[in-house]
């Protein structure tokens, strides 16, 4: 018994997560719809009970990607003004401040993430 599809393999196919599909309008209002409920919600407690944690990194030495350097220059180099570890490393500190402006507890730090350029 032969049984008749409307399908058919392709290999040209590209994934993509449901994020990538939706449509503007769509994420405009999951993102209203979120606000709402997080009032809703929110006005339940005192705001020095809701919370928000967010991190922030750095390194020792900025440096930038982008020079100036004579036309047909084959190789331009960068003086940077610390030891190499200074440049290859990153920070992070994260903090966690009440809805009502206040730090909660001390500062996490992250010393010396190493990263290579």
């Amino acid at each position: 018994m032969e049984i008749e599809t409307q399908c058919d393999i392709t290999e040209d196919s590209k994934l993509v997560s449901r994020r990538a599909v939706r449509t503007h309008e769509e994420i405009l209002q999951s993102v209203n719809d979120y606000r709402r409920s997080f009032k809703e919600l929110a006005t339940s407690f005192s705001p020095s009970y809701v919370w928000n944690s967010d991190q922030t990194g750095f390194n020792m030495e900025i440096i930038s990607n982008r020079t100036l350097s004579t036309k047909g220059e084959k190789r331009t180099y960068e003086i940077v003004n610390s030891p190499k570890n200074k440049v290859t490393h990153s920070y992070t500190v994260q903090y966690i401040i009440s809805m009502d402006g206040d730090i909660i507890g001390d500062a996490f730090i992250c010393f010396q993430v190493y990263f290579d350029y």
